[in-house]
């Protein structure tokens, strides 16, 4: 993570109002502040999950580097099962540079695997559920596995793809969204996973998303709070004012939230208040991992969660 001066940065918004950073080329910039944590949404949501009190392991590839020695490491420390990570000994771990500006950042991606239809699904995978984060699309071949998983063994699957997923395998995610038990996007993912205009209502989307097949379907939508439908109820919940230190993370910490509710409590309104507690919290810090709620503290903070209402 690194929080640059700024009377280094220029930001202005471009004709779609949307906000440009912008740096003299080949000048030097100062930082006012640098971070460095682990991270990546399966992670992210497998430490998230452990403190909740759930049995976890992670799927993931890792290089042969100093970077997997401290990521094997944390995850150990959290509790968290690391034999299904695999070591790529020519590669460098995957990584990512965070440029923090005000509420949001500019994240800068690195994969060290470049063909993910090597990490393999493990054969004979006793779980009773698995969370499938953003991939790259050659991640593909390994549908199939987790389709059958999810038809023939009866394990609950709870997806959240990410962009180039959606965008690249639409037709290949939207077979396994089928048999899917969660799909958990923001809204942004939404209106591209749905091809639906972007002033369309939450409802719609919601809608259009669970036609697709997942019993539950989420959106996210930062500030605004979240939304839920399981075909029949469509609910929401705002979120919570906070000082925002760094949002990275803070999706996946609303999915590890909403998941140990519903895994634990198999209660919507509970789920969706672990969630956004969990997210909030999250926004205090630099990195994913550090304000993540344990059970007793989550229990703790419900009484400072918004309300589940009737989404109209």
């Amino acid at each position: 993570f690194i929080i640059p001066h700024k009377n280094e940065v220029e930001a202005r918004r471009n004709k779609f109002r949307e906000v440009e950073l912008c740096f003299e080329h080949g000048s030097k910039i100062s930082i006012d502040e640098m971070h460095h944590d682990i991270g990546g949404s399966a992670c992210n949501v497998a430490v998230g999950l452990k403190r909740f009190g759930l049995n976890t392991a992670v799927i993931s590839p890792l290089g042969g580097d100093e970077d997997a020695d401290i990521i094997k490491s944390r995850l150990e420390v959290e509790g968290v099962d690391i034999k299904f990570l695999k070591t790529f000994s020519k590669n460098q771990t995957n990584n990512s540079v965070i440029l923090v500006y005000g509420e949001d950042r500019t994240v800068f991606v690195y994969r060290g695997l470049k063909d993910y239809s090597l990490l393999k699904i493990p054969k004979n995978l006793k779980t009773k559920w698995l969370y499938l984060g953003p991939v790259a699309n050659t991640f593909e071949p390994n549908y199939k596995k987790l389709i059958s998983l999810a038809s023939e063994k009866n394990v609950n699957m709870a997806i959240n793809p990410g962009h180039r997923q959606i965008i690249e395998g639409r037709e290949a995610l939207t077979k396994l969204l089928y048999v899917s038990k969660v799909l958990i996007l923001n809204k942004e993912e939404a209106i591209d996973l749905t091809k639906m205009p972007h002033m369309s209502s939450i409802k719609e989307l919601l809608k259009r998303l669970k036609s697709f097949g997942p019993e539950i379907v989420i959106i996210t939508d930062g500030s605004e709070g979240a939304y839920l439908t399981d075909g029949e109820n469509f609910s929401g919940i705002k979120s919570l004012e906070v000082d925002v230190v760094d949002s990275t993370g803070a999706g996946d910490a609303f999915s590890s939230g909403f998941l140990a509710g519903y895994i634990n409590r198999n209660d919507f309104m509970t789920s969706m208040k672990w969630g956004i507690l969990n997210s909030t919290e999250v926004l205090k810090s630099y990195g994913a991992q550090t304000k993540l709620f344990t059970l007793e503290e989550i229990e703790q903070r419900l009484k400072f969660s918004p309300d589940v209402y009737k989404l109209q």
